[in-house]
């Protein structure tokens, strides 16, 4: 079940990865979308258990900490691209450090040494951990991190187009952008300044996104959230084919999508 999963762009793929995963098993997949209301959640848990569901994958439209509803505590539970810190709570994650580090280190590849991020503005485990990413790149490619290179805007396509102005003053090679929303939006911004990518610039998005990443001009490089296996780890917890990570959530691969908006640096500036 989930609070929103099934109405954002990457629903299809978590519920895709457990279904495929279940069926595998014998198992079918009954789905619930609570629209994070909590009356309904209560409903939909309640009817879970009268059916008397094997267990229950419990999910969040975004990556982040939930508080865990008291009847889901009357089955097996595994939490799905979320995670709680009450012991005990089994969860499956993406690896926002992973994902961070590979965005980056596609820029390092093609030559960049400097490289900006723009970040989010809003608190999340993604923006925590996709700046750790970039930092441990950087550090591992013998880059000393320049904190005036990190810039924070909202995360949509207003905050990548409104970044663009103060990006430019930072006179980077390259950048990296905290989701694909972002990079489109910088992706306007950069054509009013009459500069081009990659020649002028190269970026880097993440989610993947393929309504947008997919269809840019030039089409964009980015790091792939992990939706259908998310879903699939998840079934697989559940089910007790996976081993648990402990006290913390098990992290899933975030892979690299690379596509055109990066190319060998000219002359990169370090």
């Amino acid at each position: 079940m989930a609070d929103g999963v099934a109405t954002t762009p990457f629903a299809g793929q978590i519920i895709h990865g457990a279904q495929d995963e279940a069926w595998k098993h014998g198992y079918a997949l009954l789905i619930a979308n609570t629209e994070g209301n909590r009356e309904l959640e209560q409903d939909a848990i309640s009817m879970m258990l009268e059916y008397k569901v094997r267990g229950i994958l419990y999910s969040t439209w975004f990556h982040r900490e939930t508080d865990i509803p008291a009847s889901l505590r009357e089955a097996d539970f595994v939490l799905v691209n979320c995670f709680a810190a009450e012991p005990g709570a089994r969860a499956v994650v993406p690896d926002e450090v992973q994902g961070g580090k590979s965005a980056t280190e596609i820029l390092l590849r093609h030559g960049h040494r400097r490289i900006a991020f723009i970040n989010a503005t809003i608190p999340a485990p993604a923006k925590d951990g996709r700046l750790l990413g970039y930092r441990q790149a950087l550090e591992e490619a013998g880059i000393a991190f320049d904190p005036g290179l990190v810039m924070e805007a909202y995360p949509d396509q207003e905050g990548g187009y409104g970044a663009t102005g103060e990006l430019l003053k930072r006179s980077a090679t390259a950048v990296y952008c905290y989701n694909d929303r972002m990079a489109m939006g910088l992706y306007d911004g950069l054509r009013e300044h009459g500069l081009s990518i990659p020649e002028d610039l190269a970026v880097v998005g993440f989610d993947n996104q393929e309504v947008i990443a997919a269809h840019l001009r030039p089409p964009l490089s980015t790091v792939a959230l992990p939706h259908y296996e998310l879903g699939a780890a998840g079934v697989r917890m559940l089910l007790g084919l996976e081993e648990t990570a402990g006290a913390e959530a098990a992290k899933i691969h975030c892979p690299t999508v690379e596509r055109n908006s990066v190319r060998v640096a000219a002359r990169a500036k370090t």
